[in-house]
């Protein structure tokens, strides 16, 4: 007769959310095989890192530096948009145009408000970096880009301490981590970066051939006053590549025309007209669609397993209106939470 047996799992070794996330949505749906087998695979190194934390929760400070991980983060992030707001407000340029430092509009900021809610900042910071050096150390994770973004976290709230407060914008980009809608989107230019690259450099020979044209034949057009100069070959490059990608109407808005003959005339309009649909229209065009693409197919990827989460059993890749229509069944979340609950096999 069969029986159930329950395993005690180790003391402490309780899978947190952030790890059941990561595997949820991580792991290969491409098959029913492919999710058990993909799910197997990942099973060693899951009970190997609940195991480090819950080393980790042995000692009182750390299992308090953990336990506080999500008001350390609002608190990190309040301090971060505080002192970049008090910047707005209190600062005023100075009457040389190449000195960086900041005139401060009110004397008792400068000299209590801001070392306060700086040295405050220096310590949210050095316990963020902490908390992230104990969860994800590099002798078992390596040295990843996660762990690089919080050591510059830190020292960049030093250096700010220090440099009247530039590098505190830095900070606020700690909203992308473990946002996941911010994090695709980024990954949606990251994931065709090459694509992306390649494009970008057709685009600047184009650009170069249309230089050589202008350098011989429309130097002319080149306006200094209007911020345009053409000295040389690789001046005149730099200022096409700038106004001919910032200006809608590519180099055509940004150089003024110069009719002085019919045939230089129709030179210039085929000129502009042709950078204006070739560089303009079809390249940007084509880069802004690949990110548009990507950002779609990712969010049609995470619909598509959030969908399977929510509908298919895990482990026997049931549908839930199987058990539905079943008569005598429990239903399907008694199902997946009792019979083949995913966290009993790890």
């Amino acid at each position: 007769e069969l029986q159930r047996v329950y395993f005690t799992p180790p003391a402490g070794a309780v899978l947190q959310p952030r790890v059941k996330d990561e595997l949820l949505w991580n792991v290969n749906r491409d098959s029913p095989a492919d999710k058990i087998r993909d799910f197997m695979e990942r099973v060693e190194g899951i009970k190997n890192d609940t195991l480090h934390l819950a080393r980790l929760r042995q000692n009182p400070l750390v299992n308090w530096l953990l336990a506080s991980s999500i008001p350390l983060y609002w608190a990190t992030l309040f301090v971060s948009v505080l002192l970049n707001l008090c910047n707005l407000v209190m600062w005023e340029a100075p009457a040389e145009f190449a000195d960086p430092e900041p005139l401060i509009r009110a004397a008792w900021y400068q000299d209590y408000v801001f070392w306060a809610l700086g040295g405050l900042h220096v310590v949210l910071a050095a316990l963020t970096f902490l908390e992230q050096a104990l969860l994800y150390p590099p002798w078992r994770y390596g040295v990843t880009s996660r762990l690089v973004f919080f050591v510059c976290f830190f020292a960049m709230s030093v250096a700010a301490l220090f440099n009247f407060g530039y590098f505190y914008a830095f900070h606020l980009f700690i909203i992308v981590v473990d946002n996941d809608l911010l994090q695709r989107v980024i990954q949606s230019v990251t994931n065709n970066g090459r694509t992306l690259l390649w494009i970008f450099a057709l685009g600047l020979l184009i650009i170069y051939v249309y230089t050589l044209v202008a350098f011989a034949f429309m130097r002319a057009n080149f306006d200094p006053e209007e911020g345009m100069w053409c000295d040389g070959l690789a001046q005149c490059f730099l200022f096409s590549i700038d106004r001919g990608l910032r200006f809608g109407g590519g180099l055509g808005e940004a150089l003024p025309p110069d009719f002085t003959g019919p045939q230089l005339a129709s030179f210039q309009v085929i000129f502009d007209l042709s950078f204006f649909v070739i560089v303009t229209i079809i390249l940007m065009n084509t880069l802004f669609g690949i990110i548009i693409d990507s950002f779609s197919e990712s969010r049609g990827n995470r619909e598509a397993v959030k969908d399977d989460m929510t509908s298919t059993c895990f482990i026997c890749s049931f549908k839930s209106h199987d058990f539905e229509r079943s008569p005598g069944h429990r239903g399907f979340e008694y199902h997946v939470k009792h019979e083949h609950c995913m966290w009993s096999h790890l």
